[in-house]
């Protein structure tokens, strides 16, 4: 009898060991996960190592969402263009290399993230968003197919556009055709900017500050090369000029950033995307503004 006792003590024991709890049943929460911070910049090789080592760690790509945020106060086309680390050039990759769908990529900008650090006028970071879980905290944000960088010129010459007086014009126009558009000139140099490229940012300058246009659609400015270069390159004389669009962007106060990710998500991805395309790569990474005369 004792025996028999004991026997259904034991099966008292594992049926209450076994039996599931509130707690156990409860999906643990899902966050999202910093990939990459790239406090002092990135060339382009890097970030193709990164991004392979990003598309290799993810197990299902549709399960995944990929967040390539900027920490700046700037707005988010500026933000995007003089990050430390080429978002454009990031999301190109992992859309045309590893086949990440665009409605599943998104850019974001943060005023929160910036670093007593940070030198950079914008950091980069690569985040990785299962599905159900918010984005990073944002002030702004955009899915990768609704938002394009164009390069302008048609004569490529070391670095940036000898045909810039008529690439300065079409910036115009576009602009002025597209309210959502901005225009960003760059003036690359490789250890300090030459006086004929100096030149050369401040007649771009003067002719836009001349159109008409609002200063804040369009940002000049003279900026470090961040890539590959010999010690026998010269230094470049002329400037490169885009044009930023997005077409749809979502911007939350600090207080709502994470409160509703469905919302944000319905908002970003409403309508089906185009793969982004760059149409150029120019990298760089510390800027400084040209005024004109």
């Amino acid at each position: 009898m004792q025996f028999r006792y004991k026997q259904i003590a034991l099966w008292c024991v594992l049926l209450f060991c076994s039996w599931p709890t509130g707690a156990q049943n409860k999906a643990a929460p899902v966050n999202a996960t910093l990939f990459k911070r790239y406090e002092d910049g990135a060339a382009p090789n890097r970030l193709n190592e990164d991004v392979l080592t990003l598309s290799l760690e993810q197990k299902s790509k549709d399960k995944t969402r990929i967040g390539v945020r900027v920490c700046s106060k700037e707005p988010m086309p500026v933000a995007l263009m003089t990050a430390n680390a080429d978002p454009f050039y990031i999301v190109e990759r992992l859309v045309d290399a590893y086949a990440y769908l665009p409605e599943r990529v998104v850019y974001l900008r943060s005023e929160d993230c910036l670093s007593s650090s940070q030198v950079e006028p914008s950091v980069t970071e690569v985040w990785m968003i299962p599905d159900g879980a918010s984005f990073p905290a944002h002030v702004e944000a955009a899915a990768a197919g609704d938002v394009k960088r164009t390069a302008l010129g048609k004569q490529e010459m070391n670095r940036g556009a000898r045909d810039y007086r008529d690439a300065t014009q079409k910036l115009i126009g576009e602009l002025r055709q597209n309210p959502a558009a901005t225009g960003v000139v760059f003036g690359y140099f490789l250890k300090r900017p030459s006086r004929l490229l100096e030149q050369r940012l401040r007649e771009v300058t003067r002719t836009l500050n001349q159109s008409g246009l609002a200063r804040d659609r369009y940002l000049v400015r003279a900026t470090l090369w961040n890539d590959e270069a010999s010690e026998t390159d010269k230094e470049p004389t002329y400037p490169t000029l885009f044009l930023v669009e997005i077409k749809r962007f979502s911007k939350q106060s600090a207080s709502s950033v994470d409160k509703d990710f469905r919302l944000l998500r319905s908002v970003l991805l409403s309508q089906p995307s185009t793969p982004p395309r760059s149409h150029a790569r120019f990298p760089h990474r510390s800027v400084s503004p040209i005024a004109a005369d």
